[in-house]
């Protein structure tokens, strides 16, 4: 923690300097914006942009005249964005102190949007300079769709798939590329952010909640990108982009409701001028039906954003993001033996059942990000950018004793009572709760050596904690009673779990530009270490118990000196652009890395109470990080004077080193091969992983200007290695260490949007289809799985915006959409997913 309040007080320090600084000169950077034919386009919104890092911005007048002042001297990007046309981005400029430069831009010149991303090499950059695959889903083409939810917008992005497992509010995974739900980077406008709770480290248990709220726009990559952002980023990263102000204070509000019970409300502003901006946003939804009428939700976002420059070359910027939501859920599904009586375990075949009501099942959860950002462009060639994030996350899961009867009935007398209520306690294990927190600090430094090179190099420190507490036996760890956690089976010991890691990281990337900008060439490399000790979830301790803030053994004795094992992960990627075809090659090859989880490194099953077993560690805190190889390349072509563009894309991904849990029964001794020699008879192992390619197919076209098309098709075979020996629906097994179709992951997928806009009406359309895909169903109460293939189908949203202009400022807006309008079944790894809803609302803008 000393090292962290060091780091901060250097930011209060560059801070407090900052307004004494001398004040610098800079550039005016004006223009006019213009329709086709030639008319002024109001209230766009003009972003000049540096590689650097520098962003300015400024709204157009009535006459579509705009004027950015206190620009400093660099290499810019102008983007252009306004309601009903298309973002256009110039060519980047070279602007010098104290002079007046003219840029003009039409926004009928691209007919295909062009967005100035950030995400692909950390600096921003046109979209023919982009090396890698990336996506940019604005806030503006998300509310045409008449989408809210995160994982909504995202859906028809090519290699990433969206599985929401039944209503609003249920567990949502978004996977890249074949890959797991734990191989997504999450970021919050460069940050990244995870919950140290999760069983793997990620954001898994979040993605469900996340909204558009206060986002101007969101960056995807595909492919890895851990040289630039650290552990997870191994399928893809995702990046929230906040909303910044410009201009006078604008406000939206709206309100909506329809079908499955839903009310959702929003409300936004933003304003700034040449010292500062701001941005805040607030979205509450409320569902009180669900797809079976007892699947209540509840979501309440709150984002904001503010910045303050001190002069033309320094700025503080803060971001926060919170959401707290609540959903009830139902029971998972199962299968039954297809004889009435037979043995789930024996291998005879056994059918689907649907998830069963469960109505005491819930899941409360919030968490915090906030962030701190201090920029100083020391000169034309030396920029540094020194941040501060921390997050924090608690999730509660509640577990009552009603039930199904009927799903119950055959083997209630195998369950235990928990509780003591006298009924078996068939729902779950008992109420739980997780907190933790993530806390990091880095310092990214860039120099600019003109048009052909930036260079940025950094370094990145991250503390991480975990906490649980729960009744159950089969939880993780328990400790000595202390004023964080209870003693709910009255045993004498506090039922939690407190564990902590550090990292330590140092990155560099280069960013290369030769022959006028045709050949773009990217090169980093980055090395991350972990500290895991000063720890309470440990190895070989008693529960008895001990004063509140006692610190004990990290791991056994034995293995008191291990060395935690870092990685070192590098990437490099290249591309060609042919200005007189308007094609554009490249190639991208890399390794990622997962990092051990809190949970893989320390948890255990079993406590005392379970007929005298004592604890049984699961975790292994000498875990080597997951390592994989991306290799990507592909082709895109600009058609028809920019009114078309296709892309094709291959991806190879190869997991190379994952963890696994596995049993260390010997069958033949009846003893235990444990690794670690501890004696436990199951726990997280480094093992060999799985394989993914395919082939990204992407079109945008847009033969009139008031219609744009978009279309994705996506080809993934992908395989995993079996940790043990897994049975088929019919009965059949196979056998652990072979390698099988990936879960959760069909294998064709297919998308389609289109947007016609007729005066103030515009329609949106979009259609999703996917092929079968394998789902690991679990029976929790005979600890057995079984393997079954759900079929494919097709979901097809229709959405209508009608905009009725009430005075120069003032905007009103009647919106609907209809999901799944043929009303097709869906089951999501057996997960029933609602059928034809329906949704309208208002809006109003002033």
């Amino acid at each position: 923690m000393k090292k962290l309040t060091r780091l901060l007080a250097v930011i209060v320090l560059l801070t407090g300097l900052a307004p004494v600084a001398l004040a610098a000169d800079g550039a005016r950077v004006t223009g006019n914006v213009t329709d086709a034919n030639g008319a002024g386009v109001a209230n766009a919104t003009v972003r000049v942009v540096s590689t650097a890092g520098t962003d300015r911005r400024a709204e157009t007048n009535r006459e579509g005249k705009y004027s950015i002042d206190g620009v400093p001297p660099g290499e810019y990007l102008v983007e252009v964005s306004a309601a009903g046309f298309r973002t256009a981005t110039r060519e980047r400029i070279s602007v010098a102190t104290d002079r007046v430069f003219i840029v003009d831009v039409p926004l009928a010149v691209a007919a295909v949007a062009e967005e100035v991303t950030v995400t692909a090499s950390g600096s921003p950059q046109a979209r023919d300079e982009v090396t890698r695959s990336i996506d940019v889903v604005t806030s503006a083409d998300a509310d045409t769709r008449g989408v809210r939810a995160l994982p909504e917008a995202l859906a028809g992005i090519a290699g990433v798939r969206i599985q929401r497992q039944g209503g609003p509010g249920s567990l949502t995974a978004i996977r890249f590329r074949g890959l797991r739900s734990q191989d997504t980077s999450v970021l919050v406008d460069d940050l990244r952010v995870r919950d140290a709770s999760d069983p793997y480290g990620s954001f898994l248990g979040f993605f469900e909640d996340l909204t558009l709220t206060n986002l101007d726009r969101v960056e995807v990559v595909r492919g890895a990108g851990s040289t630039l952002y650290g552990s997870h980023a191994v399928g893809g990263v995702i990046n929230l982009i906040p909303a910044r102000g410009v201009g006078a204070p604008r406000f939206d509000a709206s309100a909506e409701g329809g079908s499955l019970g839903m009310f959702r409300g929003h409300f936004s502003s933003t304003g700034g001028n040449e010292r500062a901006d701001y941005s805040f946003g607030f979205d509450q939804q409320n569902v009180t039906n669900g797809v079976d009428g007892d699947d209540a939700y509840r979501n309440t976002t709150l984002g904001g954003r503010a910045a303050f420059r001190f002069n033309d070359r320094m700025e503080l910027s803060g971001n926060v993001l919170f959401d707290d939501a609540r959903v009830e859920l139902n029971g998972n599904p199962f299968f039954r033996a297809a004889t009435p009586g037979g043995s789930v375990f024996a291998p005879a075949p056994v059918v689907f059942a649907d998830a069963p009501n469960d109505p005491d099942d819930v899941r409360d959860s919030d968490f915090f990000a906030g962030s701190l950002r201090f920029h100083h462009d020391v000169n034309d060639v030396f920029s540094y950018t020194a941040r501060y994030s921390g997050s924090t996350t608690q999730k509660y899961f509640g577990f009552g004793p009603a039930s199904d009867p009927d799903y119950y009935a055959e083997v209630a007398e195998l369950t235990f009572d928990y509780d003591g209520d006298g009924q078996p306690d068939v729902s779950g294990l008992g109420d739980a709760w997780y907190r933790a927190s993530v806390h990091t600090v880095d310092v990214r430094s860039r120099f600019v050596f003109g048009p052909a090179n930036v260079l940025m190099a950094g370094f990145e420190v991250e503390r991480e904690q975990f906490r649980q507490d729960f009744p159950g036996p089969f939880g993780s760890s328990r400790q000595p009673y202390n004023s964080f956690g209870f003693d709910f089976d009255f045993d004498g010991v506090n039922d939690a779990s407190r564990d902590r890691q550090w990292t330590y990281a140092a990155f560099v990337f280069d960013q290369i530009t030769l022959l006028d900008g045709r050949l773009q060439i990217g090169l980093g490399a980055r090395w991350q270490g972990f500290r895991v000790g000063d720890s309470e979830a440990l190895f070989g301790t008693s529960n008895t118990a001990e004063p509140d803030d006692a610190r004990v053994q990290t791991v056994p004795t034995f293995l008191g000196g291990f060395d935690e094992k870092s990685a070192i992960t590098g990437d490099g990627s290249i591309a060609y652009t042919f200005a007189a075809t308007g094609t554009r090659l490249w190639a991208h090859v890399g390794n990622s890395f997962r990092a051990p989880s809190l949970y893989e490194r320390f948890s255990n099953i079993g406590d005392s109470t379970l007929v005298g077993s004592g604890l049984v560690r699961t975790g292994d805190p000498t875990l080597k990080p997951e390592l994989s190889l991306t290799v990507d390349g592909g082709i895109e072509q600009r058609l028809f004077s920019d009114r078309a563009r296709v892309g094709a894309t291959y991806f190879y991904t190869k997991l190379q080193r994952q963890i696994d849990f596995a049993s260390f029964f010997n069958p033949v001794t009846f003893e235990s091969d444990d690794p670690l020699g501890l004696g436990r008879f199951g726990g997280f192992v480094n093992t060999t992983g799985g394989l993914s390619r395919g082939v990204e197919l992407t079109t945008a076209v847009s033969p009139i200007r008031s219609l744009d098309v978009r279309g994705t098709y996506t080809f993934v075979a992908s395989d995993t290695r079996l940790p043990s020996t897994v049975v088929l629906a019919d009965g059949t097994t196979i056998a652990g260490g072979q390698s099988v179709r990936a879960t959760a992951i069909p294998r064709h997928t297919f998308s389609l949007q289109a947007t016609q806009r007729i005066g103030r009406l515009t329609l949106a359309f979009d259609v999703l289809a996917q092929s079968e895909h394998d789902a690991q169903l679990f029976e929790s109460v005979y600890f057995s799985s079984r393997r079954f293939t759900f079929d494919g189908y097709g979901r097809a949203n229709v959405a209508a915006n009608y905009a009725i202009p009430v005075s120069d400022r003032v905007t009103l807006t009647l919106f609907g959409r209809v999901e799944n309008f043929t009303d097709t079944e869906i089951l999501e790894n057996g997960v029933r997913a609602p059928g034809a809803t329906a949704f309208g609302g208002v809006k109003v803008r002033f």
